[in-house]
């Protein structure tokens, strides 16, 4: 026997509803994933200035008091191996780990990861993980 409790939204694999991501903040939503060069060849200043400007997103994000309710951010890494971002914790995490309903986060609840570069290039692998999570989230809103 199951316990209804353990899922609230039984319909939903994840046990999230789209009313539980929108609590409190019902303006539309606008996902932004960014796909980003990880691989060796951004070693040095290139990744450097790639960190600096995911600084400089958060910080003009924050300071559009409309953008900041309505953008919901999400990251995609390629570099050896895709990757998705935590945007809660910035932390790194196998593409084989997000989902939709977790992987993007309103500017308020966004921590810039530090990107460290090293790998190949699996650009298309990257795309087609970050086609994936954007449908997955379309169908949440």
């Amino acid at each position: 026997m199951t316990d209804a409790r353990a899922n609230p939204h039984p319909d939903s694999p994840d046990g999230l509803d789209a009313v539980d991501l929108f609590e409190g903040n019902p303006e539309r939503r606008c996902p932004v994933l960014l796909v980003l060069d990880t691989s060796a060849s951004m070693e040095g200043d290139p990744i450097a200035q790639v960190n600096e400007g995911l600084a400089q997103f958060e910080r003009q994000l924050k300071v559009d008091a409309l953008a900041s309710l309505r953008v919901e951010l999400a990251i995609v890494t390629f570099g050896g191996h895709v990757r998705v971002v935590d945007p809660k914790t910035g932390q790194i995490l196998a593409a084989a780990d997000a989902d939709a309903a977790t992987a993007f986060a309103t500017v308020d609840g966004f921590v810039p990861p530090t990107l460290i570069a090293a790998g190949n290039t699996p650009m298309g692998e990257a795309v087609c993980t970050a086609l994936g999570l954007l449908r997955g989230r379309k169908d949440l809103y």
